[in-house]
């Protein structure tokens, strides 16, 4: 038998069985060799790290747990996308106002480093592996954030903001529910010159369109009508398009067929902290729900979202400047996260170019 710890949760198959593992915090479990070979060689290991033990340490923040702790010491745990890490940003900022010699050391991603390294909540960044024994032991408690969304199917994730629990998970009240993203003045100068290279003048009016979210049920179709409509009712508008995505390519051949000088083609060129600075450049962001919603809601820019599988109230309630589109579809919110749903298309389409034409007018004006 061997002694292991993991920090979330993680699907495997072993010997034609679908296993599902979930853990908590720093439970100890004790597994055989043979599972935990499975776990080790799964191609599912996204939210997990196991690590043998010598001693197991139980750890798990609770509400309080660091008063009258001297210099407290807090690992805090958040793997995921932009959004579920940004979420988390304003517990780390009540955690700081309540203790104020606190420090904490982050772990996530390591494509996460660029959205929090000027975070001033955090003291120190954990990226390039997951949390070792060396980390536990150097911390007083453990704060994994990882059950704060509706991923893990918990009741009260679909019906609340995850800012929301996140905040009440740390036993704080920050003063300010807003997540925290900063664009440098350096960055701002070089996107600035970027869009001047580009003939985007300041005073255009900039619109930037991601084309593609992460999930074909969170892609909308729309954008070559949507730009059509745009540059018809706004002469001075430029219209800014981006996209990292692979499956954004026939999104982006049919907006790009427009052959309008006012369309501005970033889309694969911009770096994670390049899309930030464009984001905070932009008179008004058009997306679906991705990573982005986020960043302006923090920015304080305003925004036009588009929500499928989830209520839009529970992404955007914090974010004043951002308006929600929810899909018409009966089913929706069904919270739904895989790749593969019969309604994908109708979730999706429902939503036509000129229902976000009007909200998008609404924000501008």
């Amino acid at each position: 038998m061997t002694n292991l710890y993991a920090t979330s949760c993680i699907r495997f198959s072993l010997n034609n069985s679908q296993l599902q593992l979930q853990f908590f915090g720093l439970e100890p479990l004790i597994i055989n060799e043979q599972i935990a070979q499975g776990i080790m060689n799964s191609e599912n290991r996204n939210y997990i790290k196991i690590e043998e033990t010598p001693k197991m340490y139980k750890k798990k923040y609770i509400k309080g747990c660091l008063d009258g702790l001297e210099n407290p010491k807090l690992l805090v745990i958040r793997f995921g996308g932009i959004g579920d890490v940004l979420w988390t940003t304003p517990a780390l900022r009540g955690l700081k106002e309540k203790y104020p010699t606190l420090k904490i050391r982050f772990a996530c991603f390591e494509k996460d480093r660029e959205l929090l390294y000027n975070c001033p909540y955090i003291d120190e960044l954990v990226t390039n592996h997951f949390p070792t024994v060396t980390d536990v032991e150097w911390a007083d408690y453990v704060l994994d954030f990882f059950d704060s969304v509706e991923q893990t199917g918990t009741d009260e994730a679909k019906v609340r903001n995850p800012i929301d629990i996140s905040c009440e998970w740390a036993g704080v009240i920050p003063s300010s529910y807003l997540p925290f993203i900063k664009v440098e003045d350096f960055e701002s100068f070089r996107m600035q010159n970027l869009l001047l290279q580009k003939n985007v003048k300041k005073e255009d009016l900039k619109i930037h369109i991601p084309l593609t979210a992460s999930s074909p049920h969170r892609t909308w179709v729309y954008q070559k009508e949507l730009c059509e409509m745009i540059l018809n009712k706004y002469p001075n508008a430029k219209i800014i398009l981006t996209s990292n995505m692979i499956h954004s390519k026939d999104i982006a051949e049919r907006v790009l067929g427009l052959k309008s000088d006012k369309i501005i083609n970033l889309i694969g060129a911009l770096t994670l902290r390049e899309l930030i600075a464009l984001s905070n450049e932009m008179d008004l962001t058009f997306t679906s729900d991705t990573g982005l919603v986020h960043i302006c809601g923090g920015l304080g820019k305003k925004s036009v979202a588009i929500y499928t599988s989830v209520p839009r109230e529970t992404r955007i309630s914090h974010y004043p400047t951002v308006r929600g589109i929810q899909t018409k579809t009966e089913c929706s919110p069904c919270y739904f996260l895989g790749e593969h749903c019969k309604y994908n298309e109708l979730c999706c389409t429902s939503i036509t170019a000129q229902d976000v034409f009007l909200e998008l007018t609404k924000q501008l004006n």
